[in-house]
């Protein structure tokens, strides 16, 4: 078992700091790009409200930022969510509306906080395994 992290580990390393050096440049530099693309996810429980709280959600024909209430009625239904994927920002920026209404101190490195999120997940489930 020892062995099997020991080769792990390293790999999760190398792809923690790779992600974290091309994510770097992600930075939100306006309020809103205007896309009006989104993903449909179906929202499954009230666990999943938690992730999606904060994020900018499609309904009446206009963008509204989500809520526990919005988002605890809509348990069981899909709703279109908008993302950084979709940021119509030029120069592979970031709006602060694809991103969501987080609270980030600097909002010149959201990618680099980014990369060490998925990072950290990344290198516990490698050592889970």
């Amino acid at each position: 078992m020892l062995c099997d992290k020991q080769n792990l580990v390293p790999k999760s390393g190398y792809l923690s700091r790779s992600l974290i050096m091309n994510l770097s440049p992600l930075e939100i530099i306006e309020d809103d790009c205007g896309s009006v693309e989104g993903f449909e996810i179906l929202i499954k429980d009230e666990k999943h409200c938690k992730v999606l709280k904060n994020r900018y959600v499609w309904i009446n024909d206009n963008w509204k930022l989500s809520s526990d209430s919005l988002l605890l009625n809509n348990i069981g239904k899909s709703l279109i969510f908008r993302s950084t994927i979709t940021c119509q920002t030029e120069g592979f920026k970031l709006c602060k509306k694809c991103f969501g209404e987080y609270d980030v101190t600097d909002k010149k490195y959201v990618g680099v906080i980014a990369g060490q999120v998925v990072a950290e997940r990344l290198t516990q489930l490698s050592l889970r395994s």
